[in-house]
């Protein structure tokens, strides 16, 4: 199922740019 791997990796990606601007901001 491909599918999911897609999936799994478009969030590890998604939360990984989420966290870049959060942790600037917290500083």
């Amino acid at each position: 199922n491909n599918n999911h791997e897609f999936v799994e990796g478009f969030v590890q990606l998604a939360l990984v740019q989420i966290r870049r601007p959060l942790r600037n901001s917290c500083i």
